[in-house]
């Protein structure tokens, strides 16, 4: 950076910046969405505010999907939230922006979740464990849906009924 400022020299047509985390180290992600083409940009950058360069390509992740959160965890690596339609994923990044395929099937976890939900938040508890917040319905009849994964994306069979609350 440059007195507390960075320059984003990156042209980025029909993409607009949907969400962020900031890691304790000042390290950060950023993501940017086009909702034409139904693709993610996520840049990382270091401390400094420079692009990381051990991230995709020179700082840069281009994925096909629609992240609407990022979420940091400990290690560097971040959890992404996906929606289209009634298909919600959580995918799961290393710190190098590579998928990691160790986390649920293939990186990923198709959400249990019916027509009509809507999300609300993704957090990740201290021991690793992850919780996705949303409702789903119609506007008369709403309800709250609350989702909780072990670190791995199985299901924490432990919360609710098999991982899930309504």
């Amino acid at each position: 950076g440059n007195n507390g400022a960075t320059d984003f020299p990156i042209s980025l047509p029909g993409y607009y910046r949907k969400s962020g985390y900031v890691w304790p180290d000042g390290s950060m992600v950023l993501l940017f969405l086009n909702s034409a083409t139904n693709s993610s940009k996520i840049f990382k950058f270091n401390a400094s505010g420079l692009p990381e360069s051990s991230f995709g390509t020179n700082g840069t992740v281009t994925h096909p999907g629609r992240f609407s959160q990022l979420e940091g965890l400990a290690d560097g690596g971040f959890l992404a939230f996906n929606q289209f339609g009634a298909i919600a994923q959580v995918l799961k990044f290393l710190p190098n922006g590579n998928t990691d395929y160790s986390f649920g099937n293939g990186g990923l976890v198709q959400l249990p979740v019916a027509s009509g939900f809507s999300f609300g938040g993704l957090k990740v508890y201290a021991d690793g464990k992850i919780l996705v917040a949303g409702n789903q319905g119609n506007n008369q009849n709403r309800a709250t849906v609350l989702i909780r994964l072990n670190a791995n994306g199985s299901s924490d069979q432990t919360f609710g009924i098999v991982g899930k609350v309504i």
